[in-house]
């Protein structure tokens, strides 16, 4: 399951191609961003089941073995990737990536990365552009979160009540979600173990 739990909903590539992000930057600060914005952010709006079941589906069509995301029977979960998650994660993962594309954590401190001809932002100007980011992905957000209450019925994984201790309960659950991660109607990521 480690390996399955490693798998990117969207590579390195395709947000390059499809963002503002440069191809010149690092894949592996960019894989660290995207590792960060599925990890804690997506799987907080989708729950734990369904995100782990998108991983398995995901892995599987990439190993070509097992039931994948391109089989039959498993259309509401390419559209849920493909129409919902990786324009979510393309813009999230910009936000994300801002702060620590720009500085670094050194063995003296916190240094501002900078190249002779390149001049680097402000932390202020990091922080305004980091903040755009955040309201247009808030936007995906409540998007993918309506699409998916919309159509919960084709996610047995939004129904399960069975979870363990750390596991994100979904917040689409017949409430209504605000991409702050304010459900109205109930407590929400909280676990009923």
């Amino acid at each position: 399951m480690d390996k399955v739990k490693r798998t990117f909903f969207i590579s390195p590539d395709d947000i390059k191609g499809s963002s503002y992000v440069n191809y010149n930057l690092s894949d592996d600060l960019l894989g660290k961003a995207i590792r960060e914005t599925q990890d804690i952010h997506l799987q907080a709006i989708i729950g734990s089941n369904l995100y782990y079941r998108l991983q398995e589906l995901v892995f599987n069509a990439i190993q070509d073995s097992g039931e994948t995301i391109d089989d039959e029977g498993f259309e509401a979960y390419k559209e849920l990737l493909e129409g919902y998650v990786q324009p979510y994660l393309e813009e999230k993962t910009q936000a994300v990536l801002c702060v620590p594309a720009t500085y670094k954590l050194r063995n003296f401190g916190v240094a501002k990365n900078s190249d002779t001809n390149i001049e680097s932002p402000s932390l202020r100007d990091v922080m305004a552009l980091q903040k755009r980011f955040n309201t247009s992905s808030a936007k995906y957000a409540t998007r993918l979160s309506m699409w998916l209450c919309a159509n919960k019925d084709a996610f047995p994984e939004l129904s399960e009540t069975t979870c363990g201790c750390g596991i994100f309960v979904p917040a689409v659950l017949g409430k209504k979600f605000v991409a702050t991660g304010l459900v109205l109607g109930g407590t929400r990521n909280k676990c009923n173990c």
